[in-house]
């Protein structure tokens, strides 16, 4: 298994491929986990930085560093790392100023997220004609608890996806079959 790891502006930084034990945990109505275990090596310690970018190869999900632990003692010696997929960067922002919107669901999550403060490289990706409709107004809420609020509304998942190449990271929603 391929991991790729990338720096917070989207450079490539390495390929790992010496991992024990990797846990890539998707949710349909909030940002994803992961857990990764490795040895400790020089280039695994560089890769694993706290805010770096972990994609498994073919992924439409992306997870962000956000704990390391250095685990040695007589038995083992290892790096574990966790963190959230990318849209857990809506965890940063608010909702300002006063939103009042009725609409389509999908519109609704589009406006919170772009009546944000702007998230660095996050663009709108397409829209899929969802029909559920909803009605509500919200200000300095969580953007992040917000959102997760309206997807389960609707049935709706949502998630951040990295475009490596053109350095973007697409908002996408989405149903499950």
């Amino acid at each position: 298994m391929e991991i790729r790891f990338y720096t917070e502006d989207m450079n490539l930084a390495g390929i790992m491929e010496n991992q024990t034990s990797l846990v890539w945990a998707r949710k349909y109505f909030e940002p994803g986990s992961m857990e990764l275990y490795a040895p400790i090596t020089k280039d695994n310690l560089r890769l694993t930085e706290l805010g770096n970018l972990v994609w498994l190869r073919g992924a439409k999900e992306a997870a962000v560093i956000e704990d390391r632990m250095i685990e040695e003692n007589a038995t083992r010696s290892r790096i574990i790392i966790g963190g959230r997929f990318l849209s857990s960067y809506m965890d940063r922002r608010l909702i300002r100023p006063k939103v009042n919107y009725s609409g389509l669901t999908e519109v609704g999550m589009r406006q919170l997220l772009t009546n944000a403060n702007p998230l660095p490289r996050v663009v709108l990706g397409a829209l899929n004609g969802f029909t559920d409709t909803i009605t509500f107004q919200a200000t300095y809420k969580n953007l992040l608890e917000y959102e997760k609020k309206l997807a389960r509304s609707a049935g709706i998942g949502f998630r951040f996806r990295p475009d490596f190449s053109e350095k973007q990271i697409i908002f996408e929603t989405w149903k499950g079959v």
